[in-house]
This record gives C-alpha cells, structure tokens and sequence, in this order.
C-alpha cells in the first residue's frame, strides 16, 4: 500500500501502514468494531511522521484553540518527538516549533522562544503526542470502552463504517491538555477493500455539544524542524 496517500485521519495512520485484511461485507451485515481497531493499533509503530490536522468547532472547555496544523516527527525510543506548524484562535495566528518536549513560539523578529502556553491560545497539545504508541491516539484506540460498530453511511463521499467507543479522561488528557472528563470518539472505516480509516472525531457533550476532527496526511514523508536556539 502507498503510504505517501493521504489518509483522512490520525489515529489511522497506523491502520494503512499495517495493511488490515479485509473483512468483507457482502453480506450487509456490520463487521466486528475490534477487528476493525486492532488494525489501527497493530501498524502504529510503523508510523515516523506525518502532517496533522485538527479542527474544534463549538466551545470546548479547556481548548480555545480552532485550527491547528502541524509536520510531525513521532517520538521514537529515547528520541524525543518533534514538530513545526501552526495553530489558530479567535484573531490570533501564532507559528510554533516544538522540540524536546517544548513548544517555541516565533516571534515578529522571526526567533524562537520557549513558552508555556501559545499567548491568545491556551494550553496547545503537543502534536508529537498525537504520534506516540505509549500516549497517542493509537494507543487510545486500544483502550476505548463498549465499541460497536453502528452504521454503514457516506462519510465524505465514501461509504463507511462508523465505530464509536468510551475514551476515558487520562487519555484525552494525555493529548488534549485541559480536557480532562470521559469522551465519545468515533472512527470511520471504508466499507471496502482494506477499511481504511477515513476520519476520527471527539465529540464533547454539553448544553452546546462540540467536537474535535483530526485528519492525518503525509505519512514517513522527510519532516524539517527549524533549530530553536
């Protein structure tokens, strides 16, 4: 499988590189939900990089951020992850840099430096972590709760299998700092040949729900991180 196609999604990433079998749906019924995720989980490591989108629509409590785009290099071993991109709120635009675990805010003199949070934005995930097999997204999928596989639908002009499933707080937390209560996630799986994932989305209830849509795209492509110091 060509990995260099862009996947519409992040946690499925690992999925493509994995290769999942497919399971057929001939028979017009729904196929197993974990059949579907362990071939999300089975292919993470296989992952090094990838660029990462995440969009929120709504209100969501303790992420005032609206878009944020990122070239990501996963953290391997003893290796720290890394990455450089973008990230928007309400009238504000800031460009970043992440390295070892910190994030680099650029400033109008076109220099780096150090910041706790993103000046207009709040709390940013560090988007390496999105990446990672310990923390990230693929290891989510590995821990969500009473999966089922509920529809076969259009997602985006492809017909789809929608699984959704538990995610408990210390995992969102994990990659969503500030967000800290039990979510629902839903995965979408092509219908077809290998079910490539083909969108994932954190939907946060409340009087006005909200939800958070991640795509992956560029997977293994050569990254570059500029030098912060």
């Amino acid at each position: 499988m060509d990995t260099s196609r862009a996947l519409k999604t992040i946690l499925m990433a690992a999925v493509v590189s994995a290769g999942v079998v497919a399971c057929g749906d001939g028979s017009g019924g729904l196929p197993d939900p974990h059949y579907l995720l362990r071939g999300a989980v089975a292919g993470a490591g296989d992952v090094s990089s990838a660029h990462i989108e995440m969009t929120s629509s709504g209100v969501v409590a303790g992420l005032p951020v609206q878009n944020m785009s990122a070239d990501v290099v996963a953290p391997k071993g003893s290796a720290a992850g890394a990455s450089v991109g973008t990230v928007e709120s309400v009238g504000v635009r800031v460009n970043f840099v992440e390295r070892k675990g910190v994030l680099y805010s650029r400033g109008q003199d076109g220099k780096y430096a150090p910041v706790q949070q993103i000046h207009g934005a709040g709390t940013l995930p560090h988007p390496s972590t999105l990446l990672d097999p310990d923390h990230g997204l693929a290891h989510t999928l590995a821990d969500l709760k009473n999966v089922v596989t509920e529809v076969r639908e259009d997602h985006d002009g492809t017909l789809a299998f929608r699984v959704t499933g538990d995610l408990p707080a210390a995992d969102v937390g994990a990659w969503l700092p500030g967000v800290h209560a039990d979510k629902r996630i839903a995965v979408w799986f092509a219908a077809t040949g290998r079910h490539q994932p083909l969108g994932t989305r954190l939907t946060v209830p409340g009087s006005t729900p909200a939800s958070i849509d991640f795509t992956l795209s560029n997977l293994n492509r050569k990254v570059q991180v500029p030098q912060v110091v």
